[in-house]
């Protein structure tokens, strides 16, 4: 080395004598030597750095010399240095990388064999310390492309045994890209095209899946073994199918959410830019396996990635090649947790209705569909169709919102509405296919019906050609009527009296009331190609939530029901016969025999009178007698419900009010149905998503506003609101009361007694409570002190007159 041996430094000394003597190309270090050598290295860090550098030169002499034996021994003295001073790894870690690049471009395949040992240990004690240092990271990365190179143009006439060096020394790396973001991005996907190389080569469709059941998965595994590195091996013994799987399996067999990203999108790169194309069986088994293989709270990382890289090729072929790998992950057997539901479904949806319209993208959007359906097919979790269904509607809904805005009713935007309803339809369809013919372990819960009022906040589609708006609409009633039939299968439970609050509730987003405002305002578009669906969904949801159904469309029975002429418009006949068909329907439900017969009696007169809409006869039945009056009147349907204990205690009150008295919630039920059918489909829909819910939730939060929409014609007088305030103790929430129940009467009857200015004083002061509990009800003639508060001694003092005009509108004199 240029220095006479007495002058050397003491680890100079150190160093070189543990080499043996001669010439020979298999040399092993002085046991003793060296022995003692790590004994002075470990004592000080400085010590340890300098021989880190003259480990480092003597390597360069003996490279440039070819001195094989002593390179041999370099990397025995290296592997030993690692072992027992990992500590201070970070010292002379420099110097082991310029020592393996050194002898990687030797190109003895000895030598590299020989290495493979050093980089083992190497990898296995390297820890985050080292991120921060580029210069460092740049050699490292710089070596193992070195290593991954060997493999990727091996030396003949031993091509099998480079490629082996270089799947074990991925192998070995694999268990250390979780310390720098930026080396593997550089790494992964040269050790992935390498690997899969490899793989493809040598594995079948069939021979890939029995390798994947042949090795232990990480549900048995740990994430300890998986940081294990065995570098005792007898490198001529490896075959390049063992070493291709396990190097493939160390990239996946990892709890490093960055390193199991990057290696799916290379795998899934590597898949769609194979030359020749890759066959889709073999690549569904390939991403089957790696994600058998990653621990299986982790799985859901896979699944996002792959999508993510599939959504970025703009290549139709590839990126139908990835969504349909998904499908088939999402079809077997790998147990994914962990998974956004909602994310998913948003994603693939998105960018499904993004090529609806696009030339030969039918087979792609064919598959985007099939994936979202695969979804599924494991239930993860009791809500998870119910959000799936429900996040679905909610795309839909803004797909169709932001078109509308776009061009309205321009023949291009109602063709892209109509086929991209088409196959959201085919999803929702798909998915309440697939959920009702899984059995999985966890107990799903039924979907909400309250999910669908985003569609019903929209539906009447106003923007649309008439001739595509009806075909649509169709569509989605006939999918509603699949949902209801093949959702709510427990009869029992949802037709039980005040079901999920569908009677008592307060809240404005009641579905079932959703449904029927719908049904009214697709009726009002005056479309004769609806009628028959528009009955059929009336009569499922009765036949699925009697008494509840029935309760919350009364107020449209009487809405539809009219006395009609023979000349008559075919959309009054149709209202009217839907009337009769909801009573009918109604009756039969609660096996209430003297108004079944009297509905019967009333179509029969209908249809001899030439009244009846005939399409309505599949509903009918055989028809007994006539009646003299095509009309219910209330006294009379009350009289026929109050045969029926539950028609008397919940059906009854909702025709009559004065028979209820003293029942706040039964009285007044503030929705948001009236304001829905004033607003814009926009408008309504984000109506819907406001409150203390968010856009993309279900929507539950108390409105306040007038109470339901036409319900309770000439029903409401200004002793009715007496009643409203029984359970009403808040000053403030009387107030609202109030005027909620003040536009209420004044909206849907101008003929009743509009409130006047004294009903509210009285409301606000807290004289107007329940009547016979205060003072200025005479009839019931009992006295009770109240308490005035300053606000209703103000308002009591106001002088002004109570009156209103000819209309009903309140006037101030």
């Amino acid at each position: 080395m240029g220095l006479v041996s007495g002058l050397r430094p003491k680890h100079q000394k150190l160093i070189l004598r543990c080499y043996p003597a001669g010439k020979s190309t298999e040399k092993k270090p002085n046991n003793a030597e060296l022995s003692y050598l790590l004994y002075y290295a470990t004592t000080r860090r400085t010590k340890l750095e300098k021989v880190g550098v003259f480990l480092e030169k003597k390597t360069a002499v003996d490279t440039s010399r070819v001195k094989t034996g002593n390179i041999q021994v370099t990397l025995d003295i290296i592997a030993e240095l690692t072992e027992k001073c990992s500590e201070n790894l970070g010292v002379f870690a420099g110097n082991i990388v310029n020592i393996l690049t050194m002898v990687v471009k030797t190109g003895d395949l000895a030598l590299c064999q020989h290495s493979l040992k050093v980089l083992g240990i190497f990898c296995k004690k390297l820890n985050s310390t080292l991120a921060a240092d580029k210069d460092f990271i740049s050699g490292f990365s710089n070596l193992v492309n070195k290593y991954a190179e060997l493999g990727a143009k091996p030396q003949k006439p031993n091509e099998s045994e480079w490629l082996v060096v270089s799947l074990v020394a991925c192998r070995y790396v694999a268990v250390c890209l979780r310390y720098s973001y930026s080396f593997d991005r550089a790494v992964i996907q040269k050790a992935v095209a390498l690997i899969l190389s490899s793989v493809t080569g040598h594995f079948s469709e069939n021979a890939l899946l029995a390798k994947m059941k042949s090795h232990v998965s990480m549900e048995n595994d740990t994430i300890r073994a998986a940081k294990t590195v065995n570098t005792d091996l007898n490198y001529n013994d490896l075959n390049v199918e063992e070493e291709a799987i396990n190097s493939l399996k160390a990239l996946f067999n990892t709890d490093y959410p960055s390193q199991l990203s990057q290696s799916t999108r290379a795998v899934g790169s590597f898949i769609t830019s194979s030359v020749p194309s890759m066959d889709q069986g073999w690549s569904d088994a390939l991403i089957e396996m790696i994600a058998s293989w990653t621990p299986v709270q982790l799985r859901y990382l896979i699944l996002e990635s792959l999508i993510s890289e599939a959504i970025e090729n703009k290549d139709f072929k590839s990126q139908k090649t990835l969504i349909d790998n998904i499908s088939a992950l999402l079809s077997s057997s790998v147990v994914i947790i962990g998974l956004s539901v909602r994310d998913v479904v948003s994603k693939l949806l998105d960018q499904q209705d993004k090529l609806v319209t696009v030339a030969n993208s039918e087979s792609l959007v064919g598959s985007y569909s099939a994936c979202i359906q695969s979804l599924a097919e494991h239930i993860i979790y009791k809500d998870q169709i119910s959000d799936m269904v429900d996040e679905s509607l909610l795309v839909f809904s803004e797909s169709y919102l932001k078109l509308s805005e776009e061009v309205h009713g321009s023949e291009a935007s109602s063709k892209r509405f109509e086929l991209s309803s088409k196959w959201f339809i085919r999803d929702i369809s798909g998915i309440i296919d697939v959920a009702h013919k899984q059995s999985d372990t966890v107990e799903r819960q039924p979907c909400s019906l309250g999910i669908w009022n985003k569609l019903f906040s929209i539906i009447g589609f106003e923007s649309i050609d008439n001739t595509v708006r009806i075909s649509v609409q169709k569509n989605w009633l006939d999918l509603l009527i699949k949902f209801f039939t093949t959702e709510f299968t427990h009869v029992k439970e949802t037709t039980t009296p005040d079901y999920h609050n569908y009677i008592t509730s307060n809240e404005g987003s009641n579905a079932i009331v959703h449904i029927f405002a719908s049904l009214d305002q697709l009726f009002a578009q005056g479309s004769p190609e609806l009628y028959v669906t528009l009955a059929k969904v009336v009569l499922v949801v009765i036949d699925k939530f009697s008494i509840n159904a029935l309760y919350n469309g009364m107020p449209y029975f009487f809405r539809w029901q009219a006395e009609l002429s023979k000349d008559a418009s075919v959309s009054k006949v149709a209202r009217d016969s839907l009337s009769m068909l909801f009573l009918l329907r109604g009756s039969q439900q609660l096996e209430i025999e003297g108004l079944e017969h009297e509905v019967r009696a009333k179509i029969a007169a209908r249809k001899a009178n030439g009244v009846w809409y005939s399409d309505y006869d599949f509903a009918v039945g055989t028809l007994v007698g006539s009646s003299a009056v095509l009309t219910f009147s209330k006294p009379e349907l009350i009289s026929l419900l109050s045969a029926n204990e539950a028609a008397s205690k919940w059906l009854v009150p909702s025709i009559d009010p004065e028979s209820h008295r003293g029942d706040f919630n039964m009285l007044l039920r503030p929705s948001k149905v009236p304001t829905l059918l004033s607003m814009s489909a926009q408008s309504s829909f984000l109506h819907l998503s406001n409150g203390h819910d968010s856009i993309r939730g279900t929507s539950s939060a108390h409105d306040g506003n007038i109470d339901d929409t036409l319900a309770r014609d000439n029903h409401t007088d200004s002793d009715n609101l007496t009643e409203t305030f029984d359970k009403t103790a808040d000053t403030q929430s009387l107030i609202s009361v109030a005027f909620s129940w003040a536009a209420h009467s004044t909206a849907v009857s101008r003929h009743s007694k509009a409130p006047g200015v004294k009903d509210l004083r009285k409301a606000v002061s807290g004289d107007i409570l329940l009547r016979g509990r205060h003072e200025d009800s005479t009839a019931d003639n009992v006295s009770v002190n109240v308490t005035r508060s300053g606000l209703a001694n103000l308002v009591a003092g106001l002088s002004l007159e109570d009156d209103h005009d000819t209309d009903g509108k309140l006037i101030a004199v």
